[in-house]
């Protein structure tokens, strides 16, 4: 909190101080989402791949589902980064952007450090 403070009132404006106001929110007015018994009162609910698929066919309402399944975990089919690329692209809209963390980029203070790039460009780099 102290930090978000400071930097709200960083003069030259920068990028994280006009970020601050988001993060001063979060932390004094926000609360940690919760499950519960009583699924009406719960903000997510959790459970292994057989859950999921219950919830899945009878619908998830309003809710995120936490999958919480080690076996499924360790049998799951293994992709590359470049091959779940190519997965979004072909589901996806051809004008897909994807925020992309450049290393040769130099960081600045007062700007994002990621570029958004169509989705062909992120692929064919």
């Amino acid at each position: 909190m102290e930090w978000f403070k400071r930097v709200e009132c960083s003069i030259p404006e920068t990028y994280y101080s006009k970020l601050a106001p988001v993060g001063i929110h979060i932390l004094e007015e926000g609360s940690p989402a919760q499950t519960s018994c009583e699924i009406k009162k719960a903000d997510f609910v959790f459970g292994d791949s057989r859950d999921l698929e219950r919830w899945v066919l009878n619908g998830t309402g309003d809710k995120l589902f936490l999958l919480q399944d080690q076996g499924w975990l360790n049998t799951r089919p293994r992709t590359s980064g470049s091959t779940m690329l190519r997965e979004l692209r072909a589901n996806g809209r051809s004008e897909l952007l994807v925020e992309v963390q450049r290393v040769e980029k130099e960081f600045q203070f007062n700007e994002n450090s990621v570029d958004r790039l169509e989705i062909n460009e992120v692929i064919s780099s």
